[in-house]
């Protein structure tokens, strides 16, 4: 996961070109050019001290690690998280629900913090004119 730190603009070793060898040989299927690869991060650091991002357009196989770091999980806690919501949501009472039921149980489960500042007044009322029910009050 050391390799990773090089491709964190916090990390100091950022764009380091050594560490992302290691990337380049295990992943070739990503077909990343080192000797482009290496004008990219030259680039990048002079953008970099400038203030500026890291143009994606200008830097093609620099971005293709970045995003190969995006996808890998770094650690389990979002995993162990996701299974300890689902021993919440799934209990004995619920055993039979669907699922997908199950999976918007989860979802609201795991982003409480986002539902509570959703309006449920007016999620109600777009469910209840979308559905030709009525709703005896």
């Amino acid at each position: 996961m050391s390799v990773f730190e090089t491709l964190d603009a916090s990390k100091e070793n950022y764009l380091d070109i050594e560490p992302l060898d290691y990337l380049i040989d295990h992943f070739e299927c990503l077909n990343v050019n080192r000797s482009i690869l290496t004008i990219e991060i030259s680039r990048a650091k002079m953008d970099l001290e400038m203030g500026l991002p890291v143009s994606q357009k200008r830097s093609e196989n620099l971005m293709k690690l970045i995003n190969l770091k995006n996808t890998f999980a770094t650690s389990i806690a979002t995993v162990e998280r996701s299974f300890s919501g689902m021993n919440r949501v799934c209990s004995k009472l619920r055993s039979k629900t669907t699922a997908g039921h199950l999976g918007d149980l989860l979802c609201i489960s795991l982003n409480k913090d986002l539902a509570s500042h959703l309006d449920t007044e007016v999620m109600i009322d777009s469910w209840a004119a979308k559905s030709n029910r009525r709703v005896n009050v």
